[in-house]
C-alpha cells in the first residue's frame, strides 16, 4: 500500500523534470504551450487514478478491520498503516489532484503551507508505521514469551511514537513552502503553491 501511493512523489517529480527540460530548450526550440499542457494532463490523469485507488482501496481495508472485533496486535499495526495509507491518499494526493485540475493555487499562503505540513507528516507516519510493524514483529520473534504479555500500552505507545516522530519531521517542508508563478512555463503568472529551498541547501 505504501509503495503504491509513495509513487506519487516519484511520478509528479518525473514529470516536472520533464516539462523544465523542454522549458529550458527541448525539441529544438519548437516546444508549445500544447507540449507542455499535454504531460502536465497526462500526469495529472495517472495522480487521480492513484488517488482513487489508494482512497478506495485503504478504505476497504480500515472497515473490514474495524468490523473485525477480535483483533491480535499484528492486525492492530495493520489497521494503523492503513489509516496512515488512507491520510496520505487524503492530504498528500487529493491536494495534488485538485491542485492540477484547477490549474492554480486559490488557497493562499497559510493552506499552502498548512497542506504541505500535513502532506509531509502523512508521509513520514505511514514510513514509521512500517517501521514500527517491523520492530513488533522482531520484537514476537526474538522475546515471544514477553511479546505475548505486551497489552494495548505497548501498542499504543508505538503508534503514538511514529506519529510524533511523523509530526517533528513534517514542520521541515512548510519553512519553505511558498506561492509561485511560471509554472509550467515562465510565460504563465498562475499561482502555485511550491517548495523552494535556498541554493545552499540545494547544491549540499
Amino acid at each position: 500500500m505504501t509503495s503504491m501511493m509513495n509513487a506519487s512523489d516519484h511520478i509528479d517529480d518525473s514529470a516536472m523534470d520533464v516539462i523544465n527540460n523542454l522549458t529550458e530548450g527541448g525539441l529544438n526550440g519548437r516546444e508549445t504551450y500544447t507540449d507542455h499542457k499535454l504531460l502536465w494532463n497526462i500526469a495529472t490523469g495517472i495522480i487521480c487514478v492513484e488517488f482513487v485507488l489508494a482512497f478506495v482501496f485503504n478504505a476497504i481495508v480500515i472497515g473490514l478491520m474495524m468490523r473485525n472485533k477480535k483483533r491480535n496486535r499484528m492486525s492492530f499495526f495493520v489497521l494503523h498503516l492503513a489509516i496512515s495509507d488512507f491520510l496520505m491518499a487524503v492530504f498528500y494526493i487529493f491536494p495534488v489532484v485538485i491542485d492540477r485540475l484547477m490549474d492554480a493555487w486559490l488557497a493562499g499562503l497559510f493552506m499552502c503551507k498548512l497542506i504541505k505540513y500535513l502532506s509531509l507528516v502523512v508521509c513520514f507516519a505511514s514510513t514509521y508505521m512500517l517501521v514500527v510493524l517491523s520492530f513488533d514483529r522482531l520484537y514476537a520473534i526474538a522475546r515471544p514469551l514477553s511479546a505475548t504479555r505486551r497489552g494495548i500500552l505497548y501498542k499504543w505507545t508505538l503508534v503514538i511514537f511514529a506519529w510524533a516522530i511523523a509530526a517533528m519531521l513534517g514542520v521541515y517542508d512548510p519553512i519553505y513552502a511558498n506561492i509561485l508563478t511560471g509554472i509550467p512555463t515562465p510565460q504563465h503568472d498562475t499561482p502555485f503553491c511550491e517548495i523552494t529551498y535556498p541554493e545552499n541547501m540545494v547544491r549540499m
